[in-house]
């Protein structure tokens, strides 16, 4: 494919969409949110165009700077209240169901996640929409959730060298 340089070659580039359950896997202390996303756009979108970058997390309970920073680099930061069970997952779950009903293949989801809540949405992107589903996850995460991505990187290391 050519370069994009203008917008309608950017269009033919295909979207990726980034999910990042923050509270299962947060911005180490000392660690700023800046580099780890821009550690996420430097490894994954490569020949994409960003479609979504969605962030969830009770923003009461989450470091001000830490939603600061997300906000200084676009990405979107979804609000829920921390005292309902499992909203956030609930919400992340809705945007990358909306995400599916946007985007066709061949689209590229990253789930920033070690929540195997997550295994029935992803299995769903990947074998009924074609999407290349990354799993950046911790060390913890089940097989059931690692096993329907295509591609699967440990948030530790990921993140291990970070400054």
């Amino acid at each position: 494919p050519e370069v994009a340089v203008t917008g309608q070659v950017l269009e033919t580039l295909p979207p990726i969409g980034v999910f990042w359950d923050i509270e299962n896997c947060s911005v180490p202390s000392g660690r700023s949110a800046t580099t780890v996303v821009q550690r996420i756009r430097e490894k994954f979108f490569r020949g994409h165009r960003e479609a979504e970058f969605i962030c969830v997390c009770d923003i009461s309970k989450e470091n001000k700077e830490v939603i600061q920073e997300l906000n200084n680099c676009q990405v979107t930061v979804a609000h829920i209240n921390a005292t309902a069970k499992n909203a956030a997952d609930d919400k992340l779950r809705q945007s990358m169901r909306r995400f599916a009903n946007t985007h066709t293949a061949p689209a590229t989801v990253v789930l920033v996640s070690t929540d195997v809540n997550f295994a029935l949405e992803l299995s769903d992107l990947r074998h009924r929409h074609g999407f290349h589903i990354i799993l950046v996850h911790k060390n913890q995460a089940s097989e059931a959730l690692m096993h329907h991505a295509n591609q699967l990187i440990r948030f530790e290391e990921f993140i291990s060298d970070l400054p």
